[in-house]
């Protein structure tokens, strides 16, 4: 009587691999974001992952599992710019999700500045910022 309530091998076997299913599978929709080199197509990367609407908490988990580091501004400044540094405008007053990525070459590193910008928590605009440095 015992015996027929106890698990087949079978059985523990096929609930050990349904479990271990999802750790091994990446969480739909999440996919690794690709370091662009220009502006407007590393805002429309981001985009791909954090659209305006989502949760600004979202954003930043979404930010930080790709490598940035993140935090939040209240009431700050930051300027947007677009590809080959030239300044485009200053945006004053924002709550936004500042986050910081760079990347060293053999010579010269790239660095990708991001403003996620928020009302309520929800995410609203995008800015990228993206420079390199060689000595």
């Amino acid at each position: 009587m015992i015996q027929s309530l106890l698990p087949t091998a079978q059985a523990i076997c096929a609930y050990t691999l349904l479990l271990a299913i999802p750790l091994v599978s990446p969480p739909s929709g999440e996919k690794k974001m690709k370091m662009l080199r220009k502006v407007e197509a590393m805002k429309q990367e981001i985009e791909k992952q954090i659209g305006v609407g989502s949760s600004i908490q979202i954003a930043k988990q979404t930010m930080e599992k790709n490598g940035f580091k993140c935090i939040f501004i209240e009431r700050g400044s930051f300027a947007e710019m677009a590809d080959e540094e030239r300044f485009v405008r200053r945006h004053d007053n924002a709550d936004f999700l500042y986050c910081d990525k760079e990347k060293g070459g053999f010579i010269c590193s790239r660095r990708w500045q991001v403003a996620i910008v928020h009302h309520d928590g929800i995410v609203s605009d995008i800015f990228v910022s993206i420079s390199q440095t060689c000595p």
